[in-house]
């Protein structure tokens, strides 16, 4: 078995960045992500505000920040909403860049990241003991601390009880 202080799943941008967090304030870190590459393939958005770059406790290389965007448009079900201002400028991110930059930073921090390692469930959650199957391995792994980054479909959430799923119907 192995033991940490915090176990978080996912190393998408949330993932990774809490993760790198924890580890700078003095935890033990393991970040399991389920693809055997980080940021690959991309599967959500490619944006980021910039009143959330103010937000963020580090500053990503301008080479990061690809076109500079002034504004949303949402077009549902035939109606267009235009959004402007401050919180809703920012950039296109190429996520496939990015996140190995976030992963890069993390493990600089002393993060262990187990790619190809897919979140499984928790066993004991008085304990924290969760398993994490790697290459046909079952990995159980001991933590204080469980963060589930792992979307909006969460096995973290489901697996300690957090059974509802997002109602996405008008």
């Amino acid at each position: 078995m192995i033991e940490c202080d915090v176990l978080v799943v996912g190393g998408g941008p949330a993932g990774l960045s809490t993760a790198e967090s924890a580890s700078k304030n003095g935890l033990e870190v393991i970040c399991v992500e389920k693809k055997e590459t980080v940021g690959k393939p991309v599967r959500c958005a490619e944006g980021i505000s910039k009143y959330f770059l103010k937000k963020l406790p580090f500053t990503p290389p301008k080479k990061l920040l690809e076109w500079n965007v002034d504004g949303l448009v949402f077009v549902v079900d035939q109606k267009k909403i235009v959004k402007t201002g401050e919180e809703f400028a920012g950039y296109s991110i190429s996520r496939d860049i990015f996140e190995p930059w976030l992963a890069l930073r993390a493990e600089k921090a002393g993060v262990r990241i187990l790619t190809g390692a897919e979140f499984l469930r928790v066993k004991d959650s008085k304990n924290c003991v969760s398993f994490v199957k790697k290459n046909d391995e079952m990995i159980k792994i001991k933590s204080r601390y469980l963060i589930g980054a792992d979307g909006v479909v969460s096995k973290v959430a489901e697996s300690i009880g957090m059974k509802e799923k997002p109602d996405y119907s008008p």
